[in-house]
């Protein structure tokens, strides 16, 4: 999934660059893209074994189960490394973008040099339930770590009013450029907190960040 990601997010930034070039002026951009976290997370129902939540279509190497058991500890969940593409972007080092293209014109290097990121800003983390929902939180709570961090990086919270979709947001203004220039986050730890009860129905998950770029073209 993570290559499959970063190439549509590469050629995105690549054509609405050459959309502008071609217009003739300079212009700032805003696009908002969907990362990919973790996949086939389960939260057990009461009293299920492990092996008898996991859906019987699903691979095991696809799926993991959240070890959470009513405690309002965080869990850790594994870690992410989709942030490589908009690391790129963060650092402006767009001409290496060039690797993610399938296709890519002779002009394409003079556009790409051209581009200049502004920002990164996070939008709102979102939990989709792909089997039961999430109506028995009260409080989801979502962390992303820099690896060893104590601290988390990122942090998103929602409370009340799930369903098959759970919508975090920010806890504060995040703007990943900042931390792109710190390095150390090609790779983020998840970590998630519950505050409920537990569901009558296994809960199998996936989590996604979405973000916020703007960049701008510079024509002259």
């Amino acid at each position: 999934m993570t290559r499959e990601y970063d190439m549509k997010l590469a050629r995105l930034v690549f054509l609405c660059a050459v959309a502008a070039f071609l217009a003739g002026c300079s212009a700032t951009v805003v696009y908002q893209s969907e990362v990919p976290l973790v996949n086939g997370q389960i939260i057990l129902a009461r009293l299920t074994p492990a092996k008898e939540a996991v859906p019987a279509d699903t691979p095991a190497a696809k799926w993991q189960v959240v070890d959470w058991s009513g405690g309002l500890d965080p869990v850790h969940l594994g870690e992410s490394c989709s942030l490589e593409v908009l690391r790129m972007i963060g650092d402006g080092n767009l001409v290496n973008l060039v690797d993610w293209l399938e296709f890519f014109p002779g002009f394409g290097v003079e556009i790409l040099e051209r581009i200049r990121v502004t920002s990164v800003g996070v939008q709102n983390i979102v939990l989709n339930a792909r089997l039961g929902d999430f109506s028995s939180f009260r409080r989801i709570r979502y962390d992303l770590h820099a690896p060893g961090a104590a601290r988390p990086l990122i942090a998103a919270e929602g409370r009340g009013g799930f369903d098959t979709r759970a919508v975090l947001k920010p806890m504060r203004n995040y703007d990943l450029l900042a931390m792109f220039a710190d390095g150390n986050v090609s790779c983020l730890a998840n970590f998630i907190t519950l505050d409920g009860a537990i569901p009558r129905n296994e809960v199998v998950f996936d989590a996604s960040m979405f973000v916020r770029i703007e960049f701008r073209v510079h024509i002259f």
